[in-house]
């Protein structure tokens, strides 16, 4: 019976705060996103060298190079500033949740228990006699009805934020993968230059001793 009654309370406001809310302008003008001042595009986006195509998010996988694939994943796991955007990605996504929260009522239930000993005088008897018991519980209904648009400009906010925090993560993710790369193939291109001269190095010695065979038999 108690839930019933409490069932209905709750959904005869949220019929109420809908049919008011409905009403009601948003406080504060609604974003909009800045026009940047660069250029639409680069002088040069037409050459083939340039791609304006959405990027590729494990773009170095596209080489097919096992080595580089388990070295990148070691740093991304490794990374202390993506350990940090991780974190920063996962509080933001808890205060987003908690705001949008707000928009439902909320019911919380309160129990308690006390144990209160009367004095001879008020219960004669033993000292067992004169304890009471006493239990409670209390349930508190609350919504904040968002007549002004505050809790859905708090939403709109915890949102951009999200995707302030995700953006945070990619660039990290991306800036960590794109150096290493970087440095793993210029150390490839080292490492075929080295075996390059050495290869020219094993053929002046054969031209060495060829010279010095040819003189030698006259």
């Amino acid at each position: 019976m108690f839930d019933a009654v409490v069932r209905a309370m709750i959904c005869r406001s949220v019929l109420v705060g809908t049919l008011l809310a409905g009403g009601c302008t948003m406080a504060g003008p609604d974003y909009k996103a800045p026009v940047p001042q660069a250029a639409s595009q680069f002088a040069n986006a037409g050459e083939p060298a340039f791609d304006q195509q959405e990027p590729i998010a494990e773009f170095w996988k596209r080489f097919n190079d096992p080595q580089l694939d388990r070295l990148i994943g070691e740093a991304l796991l490794a990374n202390h500033d993506i350990r940090i955007a991780d974190a920063r990605l996962q509080e933001v996504r808890g205060v987003r949740r908690d705001a949008e929260g707000d928009r439902f009522p909320t019911l919380t239930a309160n129990t308690g228990y006390t144990l209160q000993q009367f004095s001879t005088a008020e219960f004669p008897g033993s000292r067992d006699a004169r304890n009471r018991d006493a239990f409670f519980a209390r349930l508190e209904p609350y919504w904040e009805i968002d007549f002004f648009g505050r809790v859905r400009r708090s939403i709109e906010a915890r949102v951009a934020e999200l995707g302030v925090a995700e953006a945070g993560l990619y660039a990290a993710q991306v800036a960590v993968a794109g150096e290493l790369a970087r440095t793993y193939f210029e150390l490839r291109g080292l490492q075929r230059s080295l075996a390059v001269v050495r290869e020219n190095t094993e053929n002046q010695r054969n031209t060495v001793n060829l010279v010095r065979a040819r003189q030698a038999a006259g």
